[in-house]
């Protein structure tokens, strides 16, 4: 994708490619059986679905269609319908946030606790650049709107490429306003600030690593499949 200069106080839209690995759904979901017959139907939730089923057989009882793949760990739309840019994204980035997020780890040990350990649910422990964050988001030509990331596991990570004027990184509970420029980062509490940016003119894009907050509950009893005979 080629990036054209913008002028963003005419242009408000962006482009933004999530590759994360997500763990948020499998909980408070209805279910019955296909093994049970009408007349046995039982109406269950995710955390006490019956041990001695697979889950792939497990249906929703409302008429909504099953996504089974999504009961455990998977993959982003984004990483499946853009694989080939992800991997020379990997490739070309990877010494660069491992770096950001080790020094990040290092200067704020107790704000980022636990996401080591969450990183380790990944399917035969694949995880994106960046570890322990799960999740890596590029913005293309962005200047966001003030809000909150509320499914952030705390805090995330923003690490700007650009060449523009303006794009300032602002956050409205400390008012405070960061001039960023090509390179710079910055970790902060993304689900307790209200954050946006100014408007730009040029071209200005971030990347973003994070976690989203459902992988604690994953981590911690597999968002209740975790005594399934069949998972592992």
């Amino acid at each position: 994708m080629d990036l054209k200069t913008t002028d963003s106080s005419s242009n408000t839209a962006f482009t933004a490619l999530h590759f994360s690995y997500h763990a948020k759904y499998g909980v408070n979901v209805s279910f019955r059986s296909s093994l049970i017959s009408e007349s046995e139907l039982r109406v269950i939730q995710g955390k006490n679905a019956p041990t001695d089923i697979h889950p792939h057989l497990l249906r929703r009882t409302e008429e909504k269609k099953t996504n089974t793949s999504q009961f455990h760990v998977y993959t982003s739309a984004d990483m499946r319908r853009y694989p080939e840019p992800y991997k020379l994204l990997c490739i070309a980035l990877e010494d660069t946030l491992e770096y950001i997020a080790s020094k990040t780890i290092t200067r704020l040990p107790d704000f980022f606790q636990g996401l080591a350990g969450e990183i380790d649910i990944v399917p035969l422990y694949d995880s994106t650049p960046g570890r322990p964050f799960r999740s890596i988001v590029i913005n293309l030509n962005c200047a966001t709107l003030a809000h909150k990331d509320q499914q952030d596991q705390k805090g995330c990570i923003v690490l700007v490429i650009s060449s523009c004027s303006g794009g300032e990184l602002c956050f409205f509970e400390p008012k405070l306003v960061l001039e960023m420029f090509n390179g710079d980062f910055v970790a902060f509490p993304s689900r307790c600030y209200t954050h946006f940016n100014l408007h730009y003119q040029g071209i200005r894009s971030s990347l973003v690593l994070h976690s989203d907050k459902d992988g604690e509950s994953y981590k911690k009893d597999g968002n209740g499949w975790v005594h399934n005979d069949f998972i592992l």
